[in-house]
């Protein structure tokens, strides 16, 4: 993920404003040239980001890119003159940009929180939601207000309507996340308690469930597929120690069954030193081999079959082939 390349000054958020190109020489000329030739890209008035070049077979970074695209969004409104005084960036704006990995977040409009009992309204790029932020539900991050990681969690977690298919998987990967970044489940519990909302029923169903040991959204939503199934939960991050070397697991159980998920970049992005993704592979099915020699069934499974709700499937057969359930 690479931003294009530019003479343009940028300021500590890494965006393009007018008023500094313009202290630094540059005209208006210049900019409308570079927003034509699709160098810049114009986030609100004034304000604007480079363009971002990936590999557009990449999935990951096609994601990332997208991801770091919406977070420079939200800052220019946030920090633009329509927005001030009491407003904070919330929702799914403030998950961004406290890196709160998320499933499947809508990355058009930006949400902000006015700290007032009324004034909601939506605009082209962004929704200004009507609520409370007491003291301790906002935190200023290299400048710019935002709530709280436990309000954050709450408020993404409340998005969805209940009859969303995704509503339950989302609230229990973002509550994954945010225990896994420090938050209190109690902490968690007490915001939820304290609104109600449409998505409430769902976001508390979700809240038990989750654990600061799953490691990836893909382990987060497959979790949250099989607890919808009326499966048993895996234990997370169980340790396995053979020949010589410790293999960490995505989920077991009763040292019986391993359940391990792979990513979309697995094979591409996270390589050691000098090895290519069939390196990667190779490595991954020794491993696989390994924890088979003990005597443990190991299951796999990968994002493409979790969009089509059949991940869970063979962990259902088993599950049920070795009595676990």
């Amino acid at each position: 993920m690479t931003p294009t390349r530019l003479n343009y000054p940028v300021d500590r958020h890494g965006l393009i404003r007018r008023d500094l190109t313009v202290e630094a020489g540059f005209s208006d000329h210049d900019l409308a040239h570079s927003v034509k030739t699709k160098q810049l890209i114009r986030l609100t008035s004034g304000v604007y980001r480079a363009r971002i070049d990936v590999d557009p077979e990449d999935r990951t970074a096609v994601a990332e890119a997208k991801i770091e695209a919406f977070r420079l969004k939200s800052l220019a409104i946030a920090t633009g003159r329509d927005h001030g005084g009491n407003t904070a960036l919330s929702h799914t704006s403030a998950a961004i940009v406290h890196g709160l990995p998320l499933l499947k977040p809508e990355l058009e409009m930006v949400h902000l929180t006015n700290g007032e009992i009324g004034g909601g309204r939506a605009r082209k790029n962004s929704l200004l939601h009507a609520s409370d932020l007491p003291a301790g539900d906002v935190v200023k991050v290299n400048g710019v207000w935002i709530t709280s990681l436990a309000r954050t969690a709450a408020d993404v977690a409340q998005l969805a309507p209940a009859h969303d298919p995704l509503a339950f998987s989302q609230a229990m990967t973002v509550f994954d996340a945010a225990l896994r970044a420090g938050v209190d489940r109690d902490e968690l519990a007490a915001q939820l308690d304290r609104r109600r909302r449409r998505g409430t029923r769902v976001a508390k169903a979700a809240l038990p469930w989750a654990d600061r040991r799953a490691e990836s959204v893909g382990e987060s939503w497959g979790r949250a597929q099989m607890i919808q199934r009326g499966l048993p939960a895996p234990e997370l991050q169980v340790e396995y120690h053979v020949g010589g070397e410790t293999h960490r697991v995505d989920g077991d159980w009763e040292r019986k069954l391993v359940w391990e998920f792979d990513g979309r970049g697995k094979y591409q992005r996270y390589l050691a030193d000098g090895e290519t993704p069939a390196d990667a592979y190779w490595r991954e099915k020794k491993r696989e081999d390994a924890l088979r020699s003990l005597g443990v069934f190991v299951v796999r499974t990968y994002w493409d079959l979790m969009e089509r709700g059949r991940a869970v499937d063979p962990i259902e057969r088993a599950l049920f082939h070795l009595g676990l359930c």
